[in-house]
């Protein structure tokens, strides 16, 4: 069974799911609260836009450029994304940015599989925000 970490605010979003649904995984709330600062996000940003990761690149130019013209970022657009870019995606965006895909991805979740794709995103920002608060250390 997957494993959700959630904060607060998402634990609403998971009460609003069918009960047979939101059953499915595990929860454990997200305690930990060491997000990047913004500083911090444009140099990660520079970092997974760089030459070294032409399709990441080319993937954050094409989300800038629509959010420049006011329009709405679709979630489903990392399936765009070989699936071995995902981390170097993950890590620019941040913990921070994980919690923003994380609620616009929620009211969408209509099946087992989409509640465990959504776990493996709170897991992954887990992970960042535990690699955050141990580079304060």
């Amino acid at each position: 069974m997957a494993t959700l970490y959630l904060r607060p605010s998402e634990r609403e979003l998971l009460e609003k799911l069918p009960s047979a649904l939101a059953g499915a995984c595990a929860v454990e709330d997200e305690e930990l609260t060491s997000f990047e600062s913004t500083s911090e996000l444009v140099v990660r940003m520079r970092l997974v836009a760089s030459d070294a990761h032409p399709e990441v690149r080319d993937f954050v130019l094409g989300v800038l450029h629509d959010l420049q013209r006011g329009k709405e970022i679709n979630p489903k657009a990392l399936a765009r994304l070989p699936h071995e870019s995902l981390p170097v995606v993950y890590f620019g965006m941040g913990a921070l940015g994980l919690c923003a895909l994380i609620e616009v991805l929620f009211p969408s979740v209509r099946s087992r599989e989409d509640l465990e794709g959504l776990a493996g995103l709170t897991k992954v920002r887990h992970l960042l925000l535990e690699a955050n608060a141990s580079a304060l250390v």
